[in-house]
């Protein structure tokens, strides 16, 4: 019996997920999760679509909310950017160990996700150049300023 045990635990435990990552062919809202993968060197397929590709497997219903990224972990799937680098950095060991550090680090992942959301009308809706010049520059010197203070907090 001890034998057997030994075997499927250490079986269980040796077998290394498998992890497939889809989003466009941009940084955007996948960065951070390839970012984290390839600093914990953990292993994953990076797909990377075209917009023709994107419409093809949207139809398919693949994307819980019609949304990327998805992360896909042994055939099932996870969407959205904040549940994906949560999982990520939950299974490679890079969350805090008490409930109040992981607070915290929930709290600088959020904001930083709600400054990207902000940063999105800018970059992609807006054409004229020169707003997105003036854009830019208003949202440096509002959130910038008030990011580089509650960084140090």
């Amino acid at each position: 019996l001890a034998r057997v045990l030994h075997t499927h635990f250490y079986s269980r435990r040796a077998r290394m997920p498998s992890y497939k990552l889809t989003y466009f062919d941009v940084r955007g809202r996948a960065e951070l999760a390839r970012i984290l993968f390839h600093y914990t060197n953990t292993p994953f397929e990076d797909i990377r679509l075209k917009r023709e590709e994107w419409q093809q497997l949207k139809a398919t219903g693949k994307a819980p909310f019609g949304l990327l990224p998805i992360l896909e972990v042994d055939g099932t799937v996870i969407s959205t950017s904040v549940a994906i680098v949560t999982y990520i950095a939950e299974v490679t060991g890079l969350t805090s160990d008490t409930p109040l550090e992981r607070a915290r680090g929930n709290m600088m992942m959020d904001g930083l996700h709600d400054v990207a959301v902000a940063l999105i009308p800018n970059y992609f809706i807006e054409k004229d150049e020169a707003k997105k010049v003036q854009n830019s520059a208003k949202f440096n010197v509002c959130c910038c300023n008030i990011w580089n203070c509650r960084l140090s907090l």
